[in-house]
């Protein structure tokens, strides 16, 4: 009896591993089709569209205005600020309410920074670009001042994919803009040397890979070569000739 019930056991176990091999066999068979298929091949992201993103004016959001003297800006690059005191989850407005009121007290005439990235992807207008913003209390008149919010000190603070997008795209519209190659996208301490770190994640931007300028120049690119195509088109259409039609002059006579 106890000899049955033992082959009745090797028996099952024998099955249950076979059909445990049969699994992960179809299994890799599927994943091989696939991976065959293209399903898991990494593919870049699209760059986003050359326009300004989705922004929160200032007055939407913010009960001051700038007050005290205002100094010009000249922006010979775009500095990326780190805002780690934002507390993930937390609203924007109220968190950009606090800044710019100790922002006042410490002598700024408004919001230091232009722009404030949030986590869902949404930009916050700071000081305007008109005028020169301030890090670390120090005036920056050559820099436009571009804020992220958001603690990535951790490796495993991943910046969201919605805010990543975003600050490739405004940095790109900033570009074209006011005329900045994207190789002058730097951390925000290249500008002022006791601005805020800007954490592990951040600086993998600007490591061996250069991600944000590369995604930046794909960005401007696409939009040069769609524009070329549109003008192409429009000579194609306005005639087989490439070269512009001198309009009549209505002083001539016919």
């Amino acid at each position: 009896m106890k000899v049955l019930c033992r082959t009745s056991i090797f028996i099952l176990r024998g099955m249950l591993l076979t059909l445990v091999v049969a699994g992960s066999l179809m299994g890799c068979s599927s994943w091989w089709k696939g991976e065959e298929e293209g399903e898991f091949s990494y593919k870049e992201p699209e760059p986003p569209p050359l326009v300004e993103p989705e922004t929160i004016r200032t007055h939407e959001f913010l009960r001051e205005s700038p007050s005290g003297r205002l100094y010009s800006l000249n922006p010979q690059s775009i500095a990326i600020v780190a805002q780690p005191d934002f507390i993930a989850g937390s609203d924007p407005r109220s968190y950009l309410r606090s800044e710019v009121t100790r922002a006042k007290k410490a002598g700024a005439s408004f919001l230091p920074l232009h722009y404030y990235v949030a986590p869902d992807g949404l930009v916050y207008e700071g000081q305007s670009t008109e005028y020169a913003g301030e890090l670390a209390h120090k005036r920056i008149q050559d820099s436009l001042l571009v804020g992220i919010l958001g603690d990535f000190s951790q490796p495993t603070n991943f910046l969201p994919p919605p805010q990543e997008k975003t600050m490739i795209q405004l940095c790109a519209w900033l570009c074209a803009q006011h005329s900045i190659n994207p190789g002058k996208i730097i951390p925000a301490n290249q500008v002022n040397p006791d601005a805020e770190p800007l954490g592990v994640n951040l600086k993998n931007w600007f490591g061996p890979t250069d991600l944000l300028r590369k995604r930046v120049q794909q960005t401007l690119d696409k939009a040069s070569a769609e524009a070329a195509k549109q003008k192409e088109g429009g000579f194609f259409f306005s005639g087989s000739s490439k070269e512009k039609r001198r309009p009549p002059d209505i002083n001539e006579d016919f």
